[in-house]
């Protein structure tokens, strides 16, 4: 790191002099002309500026998972081990159960404005039962809702629920997730969205369904991605969940 924190500086100290010896000599040429000539001038080494920068910043291919490339690489993966259509656009020729490079996340990653993934990553546990059960927002909870929102996701780290309302899938982690579980959640989130896109369902039994095979579908995921070159063994947290937590001793049967 710090051999790339030093070769970036020499790099700015050069462009910063380069810079400075081609401003003096367009305004030595400008000098003359008209404010016309000058506002011209302005105007295409701006558009120049932006149009370098964001070519740049294009051509970095990172390889952790964000919360934009995971969307884009689950998605594909999904996608391709159900049959169903890919966000991507079809941008990239699928195969059976693919996993993205980092070089292909790049070239659909969005720069500006990224794509909404419709999922509430670390949502409380009261929003996840409204979705579940269909209740409005605040409303009162059967037990046996809660019980069966737990059973469901025996096993798991999480809860998660699509609200057929607005198309959402609201996810709420358990208290001393590790990333992994993080990850694993939200994986199960686009794998909801996914099942609702092909089945017009809602929630019930096709989540509990969903529940039982998540698990392995996304070690199958995860194992795809060690080997395309994705880093997902790291402990740092790059999703970027809201902060509830939720703990509880019900027994899940």
């Amino acid at each position: 790191m710090a051999d790339l924190n030093a070769k970036d500086g020499n790099q700015e100290t050069v462009v910063g002099l380069v810079g400075m010896l081609a401003g003096a000599l367009v305004v030595h040429a400008l000098q003359d002309h008209s404010p016309f000539w000058t506002w011209l001038c302005f105007t295409v080494l701006t558009a120049l500026h932006l149009a370098f920068n964001y070519s740049g910043v294009s051509a970095v291919q990172l390889r952790t998972l964000n919360r934009q490339r995971a969307h884009i690489v689950v998605s594909r993966f999904l996608d391709t081990s159900t049959g169903g259509s890919s966000d991507s656009g079809g941008k990239v020729p699928s195969t059976r159960g693919t996993v993205l490079s980092p070089a292909q996340t790049a070239r659909l990653e969005a720069i500006v404005w990224p794509k909404d993934d419709g999922v509430r990553l670390g949502a409380s546990l009261a929003r996840v039962l409204d979705a579940w059960t269909g209740a409005p927002e605040g409303g009162s909870v059967a037990p046996s809702s809660f019980t069966s929102l737990m059973n469901a996701h025996a096993g798991l780290d999480h809860c998660s629920a699509l609200d057929t309302r607005n198309q959402r899938v609201h996810v709420a982690l358990r208290e001393g997730t590790t990333a992994r579980g993080v990850m694993l959640g939200y994986f199960h989130a686009l794998a909801l969205k996914q099942q609702q896109r092909r089945a017009g369902d809602g929630n019930g039994g096709r989540v509990a369904q969903s529940a039982e095979a998540v698990r392995a579908l996304f070690d199958d995921f995860v194992e795809k991605a060690r080997a395309t070159g994705w880093e997902v063994d790291g402990e740092r947290d790059l999703l970027l969940p809201d902060q509830f937590r939720f703990r509880t001793k019900l027994r899940q049967e």
